[in-house]
């Protein structure tokens, strides 16, 4: 199963997903520091759990855009 993160109240969003994913799921994040957290936060909360991480695709800010940086 895949869990999408809302933008908003994420962390509770994300505690809840980690604690009710099984072996094999995925939960996917707004942006790469967000995956960063959430990887902390299942070594602390489910360590023996085998979930993974993904970034939503539409991750660009528009800085970069504005950068040419795309």
């Amino acid at each position: 199963m895949r869990y999408i993160v809302p933008r908003s109240n994420w962390t509770y969003a994300l505690g809840q997903f980690i604690e009710q994913s099984v072996d094999g799921d995925e939960i996917e994040v707004a942006s790469f520091a967000a995956k960063a957290l959430a990887e902390q936060a299942k070594q602390r909360m489910c360590p023996d759990k085998n979930i993974t991480f993904v970034v939503a695709a539409n991750t660009e800010r528009d800085a970069d855009a504005a950068n040419g940086m795309r």
